[in-house]
């Protein structure tokens, strides 16, 4: 796995924690 997509993920799961809390 490369780490780029590992940073996108992360963004990815904070934005999504954002919407639904």
């Amino acid at each position: 796995m490369y780490f780029e997509d590992l940073e996108v993920w992360k963004s990815a799961r904070e934005l999504t924690n954002r919407i639904y809390k």
